[in-house]
């Protein structure tokens, strides 16, 4: 099942090949092109100005490192090297352990996407996360129901782009 999956390779491709093609119109200055990053898509819009030298220019609108965050969990700076590397083994074999119970049983778990209900000492960009996809902003039935899968997490937990970007 290859749907509701995010894939780090895919997704940075997916921007390398827009590159390409623009790259290759006769109304595009292929010196001044420029990517767009929205979300979790912030983080491979990153990935792929670290590795093709084509872009020039990267925006993105995203209220944390993705890969990050599931590499460490929210409050990372609070913790010691040990202490997450044990915690990052012990998320990497529950997600596997998923993956082998998805399998077994024919269906995929999705990932927790937004929470819902919004506890009330949530951190502010928690808080804005659920006005932007729990409010009026996006359709319901995107916010809802297109999850990636649970066990697809494992694919971000080495990955840190902002980590090997040029200053």
């Amino acid at each position: 099942m290859s749907e509701n999956v995010a894939s780090p390779d895919i997704n940075t491709e997916d921007f390398c090949a827009a590159v390409d093609y623009l790259s290759n119109r006769s109304d595009v200055n292929p010196d001044k092109i420029g990517i767009l990053g929205i979300c979790g898509f912030g983080g491979m819009a990153l990935n792929a100005a670290a590795i093709d030298t084509r872009i020039k220019a990267t925006v993105t609108s995203t209220m944390y490192d993705m890969s990050r965050v599931t590499a460490n969990g929210y409050f990372d700076y609070e913790k010691g090297s040990d202490t997450l590397k044990k915690e990052r083994m012990e998320r990497r074999k529950a997600l596997n352990q998923q993956r082998t119970e998805d399998y077994r049983n024919g269906t995929y778990q999705r990932a927790g996407g937004v929470v819902d209900p919004l506890p009330e000492d949530a951190p502010q960009f928690v808080m804005d996360y659920h006005a932007y996809y729990k409010g009026k902003s996006i359709p319901s039935k995107i916010s809802k129901f297109q999850r990636w899968m649970e066990h697809n997490q494992c694919t971000f937990i080495y990955q840190h782009a902002s980590s090997f970007l040029c200053r």
